[in-house]
């Protein structure tokens, strides 16, 4: 006999408000994941690779002396550790020294802590000790006002005239009012995301169940089963974002956005492994370069985009001094 919960349009729709309200997954727990899913699944460094790429090469470009990176994300630490020693690899070259100023905004002062430590770690080693300076100014804020304003907070960053504005994100429509929709697009990608886990190894590992259970289940309940604000995830394709920037006042900086592998992987040596063959003989990721654009691919699938922005005008404005 089936069950009533599966026989009924009433009764899935109980299912839905039932999983909807559940509560997420405590702060902690996220952050922790969030670590897992950069160790097993090379993607986001990928992409933090190339969103630091193009922020040495605005500087060094323009001749600038002081550098201040803003982190509205949560970024992970890993991707401020690479920066430090790509400017060390500049330095090192014969480029003028650098004072790095770092502002995070974030709700978890533990991650902040942890920022702090091992960045500060870093700029005391020997190679990079005198070179680079590390200034960590946390700023604490409500993080949902960030995603439900976003196109207000986009025009008050073009208004402050910042010499660059990079963006990390999903490369995937799942922002969508339909339910059928937002399936739809969700499922090629969560299937890629699950496909590079198992590829990674390792079993049913502690570190893998922390990345399914904690991070992409909470993104996938979050995606099919809740409406309106109680929907946190905001997943939105370059093409969107592109609309948003250019409503906001930028333009992309095509000189800037470029992707180069063997920087990468020499400021973050995992890489180059994670990149190995999969069982079917298939890399586990690729990237590609789309104008002001670096996609980052999971096979045929795109998984997150970088892009480069400056307000408009500036170009023009830089070009002519």
């Amino acid at each position: 006999m089936s069950s009533p919960v599966n026989s009924n349009n009433n009764g899935k729709a109980m299912v839905k408000e039932e999983v909807a309200q559940q509560p997420a997954a405590a702060p902690y727990a996220a952050d922790a994941a969030r670590r897992c899913f950069d160790s097993l699944c090379p993607f986001l460094r990928v992409a933090a690779s190339a969103a630091n790429q193009a922020i040495v090469a605005a500087a060094t470009s323009a001749g600038k002396k002081q550098v201040h990176v803003v982190d509205l994300g949560g970024a992970s630490t890993d991707q401020w550790l690479a920066l430090l020693r790509l400017f060390a690899a500049v330095r090192r070259a014969g480029a003028a020294p650098f004072l790095l100023r770092l502002s995070v905004v974030t709700l978890q002062e533990a991650s902040l802590s942890r920022a702090a430590g091992v960045l500060t770690q870093e700029a005391l080693h020997r190679l990079l000790a005198s070179e680079v300076s590390v200034e960590l100014s946390p700023r604490a804020g409500p993080s949902r006002q960030v995603i439900t304003r976003a196109d207000v907070l986009l025009r008050v960053l073009c208004d402050m005239s910042p010499e660059l504005v990079l963006l990390t994100e999903q490369e995937a429509e799942h922002n969508g009012t339909g339910l059928s929709d937002r399936v739809s697009s969700a499922f090629d990608y969560y299937a890629a995301l699950f496909g590079d886990l198992v590829a990674a190894g390792g079993g049913e590992s502690p570190e893998r169940a922390a990345v399914e259970r904690v991070l992409l289940r909470e993104e996938i309940v979050d995606i099919v089963a809740r409406e309106g604000s109680a929907r946190r995830e905001r997943h939105e394709g370059v093409r969107s974002w592109a609309k948003r920037m250019a409503a906001a006042g930028f333009e992309p900086a095509t000189a800037v956005m470029s992707y180069d592998a063997s920087a990468a992987a020499a400021a973050d040596v995992g890489l180059q492994a994670q990149q190995m063959a999969a069982a079917d003989g298939t890399l586990r990721y690729w990237v590609r370069n789309e104008d002001a654009c670096v996609v980052v691919y999971s096979r045929m699938t795109p998984i997150f985009s970088v892009t480069a922005w400056r307000p408009a005008g500036e170009l023009k404005k830089n070009n002519g001094k």
